[in-house]
Order: structure tokens, then sequence, then C-alpha cells
């Protein structure tokens, strides 16, 4: 069964709402391979393409500047529990959702100070995408990998490292 590969975590009631920000131990979490059993100083980021480079995460927490930004969150997959008939994957009812404070380095300033050139404004020419790669482990040697436009990326994206003001958890 492809659910039972997935670790899943949500909201433990409908309570968990009443306040705008969801707390770190009932924010949702789907993960489709291994939470990575790591400690955080051990990651690293790397660049590749435009940008070539290797980033500790004391680099990501230091060399550049410190945002925070409430962000609302909720899965492809919520309410997906409440089909009839019942569709494939993990069975979220309405606990797929979250609101937190995520702390973090702009991805703007990685990528300006590694080299690439900020996309043209709204409307422009630039097709340029950014992919992000993790590092999750699998028995299966897949990784999960997502792309957004590379203006979406300086626009508003940060390398997060805090959650509600706390180190962002292993399974976050």
């Amino acid at each position: 069964d492809v659910a039972d590969k997935y670790t899943v975590l949500g909201a433990a009631s409908r309570e968990t709402y009443a306040n705008w920000l969801t707390p770190v131990e009932e924010h949702f979490v789907c993960h489709r391979n291994d939470i990575p059993d790591a400690e955080a100083d051990d990651w690293t980021v790397s660049l590749t393409g435009d940008a070539a480079g290797r980033l500790t995460m004391g680099d990501v927490r230091e060399a550049y500047p410190r945002v925070a930004v409430a962000h609302t969150m909720e899965c492809a997959g919520n309410g997906r529990g409440q089909h009839d008939p019942e569709t494939g994957s993990v069975q979220w009812g309405y606990e797929a959702a979250g609101t937190a404070v995520w702390t973090g380095a702009p991805v703007s300033s990685v990528l300006r100070e590694h080299g690439v050139e900020e996309p043209e404004p709204e409307g422009g020419s630039d097709e340029r995408w950014l992919t992000a790669v993790g590092g999750d482990p699998s028995e299966a040697g897949d990784v999960f990998a997502r792309s957004i436009p590379l203006s979406k990326a300086f626009d508003d994206c940060i390398l997060a490292y805090e959650m509600n003001g706390r180190p962002l958890p292993r399974e976050h």
C-alpha cells in the first residue's frame, strides 16, 4: 500500500485552528521518504546550474539577511478522506493545513551572491526556473524535487531554519 510508505502527522483536532498560528507539534507533515537522521548543522545546501557552490547551515544563518514570514500551507490532498469513492494515498480529513512563522534567509540573497541575475519584471520573456531537490533518504533512491519560476524564488522564498521561533524540527 502506497499510503503505508508515508510518515503523516496532522492537527489533533479542529480546535487547533481556533488560533491563527498552528503549534509546531500540530502543523501537518507528510513525508514520502524517511525523515533524515541528521542534526541541522550537518545539512548543506548545494547550488548547481547557474549558481555553483555549497553552503552550510551556519552559512545560511549567518551570512545572509534574516527574515520571518507568516505563511499558511495546505497539502494538495487535504480533504481527500471525504471523497466517495475513496481515492488513493493518505486519507486526510481537515488536518493537512497549518500556519507558521518561518524564519530564514531570502533565496534571492543566496542566488544574487552566487551570480544569478534577477529575472525580468513580470511580463518579460525570462522563463528560467529554480528546482529544489530534497536530501531525504529513500530505499528506492528516488528524491523529492519541485520547480518554481525563478521570479517566484526572487520574490518571496526563503531557506527556512526556524518555525514559530524554534529551530526547524527534523520532520519539517
